[in-house]
């Protein structure tokens, strides 16, 4: 699967145009397509991991109300907007969280382009003693 996506990273990167490959760096690319693709493979055995337990938690659970509906209406209704409420509450969150990783693989991405710079140049970086200057990049 991550093999698959990098070839599809890599050939979409390919069919770009050249101004596009002028405006970035050749490191920050290849860490692209290699942290990337790294971070959703990870994400998605995570998500597949917690769509399995979800799914059995939500069958218990609507055998539970189907029960409870029998029992008691109200305690029903009460369940049901216990559920609304989790479902926003989750959705929210996955959105938060979706903001925050993308927020990070974009640090990382200028990170590992600056890093690349700095070897790149490291002789003018050590004649000039900006060495201390390039760590509050």
């Amino acid at each position: 699967l991550v093999k698959r996506l990098r070839e599809l990273v890599y050939m979409s990167l390919l069919e770009r145009d050249i101004g596009w490959h002028d405006a970035h760096e050749v490191g920050e690319l290849v860490s692209r397509v290699n942290h990337d693709c790294a971070a959703v493979a990870e994400s998605l055995t995570i998500h597949f991991n917690v769509f399995l337990r979800s799914s059995t938690s939500a069958l218990i659970g609507v055998g539970y109300l189907l029960r409870t509906f029998r029992s008691s209406l109200s305690m029903s209704v009460s369940l049901l907007f216990v559920w609304a409420a989790l479902l926003i509450l989750s959705r929210v969150y996955g959105q938060f969280t979706r903001t925050i990783s993308v927020r990070l693989q974009d640090r990382y991405a200028s990170l590992c382009q600056a890093i690349a710079e700095d070897f790149g140049l490291i002789r003018t970086l050590r004649v000039y003693g900006l060495e201390g200057r390039q760590l509050d990049r």
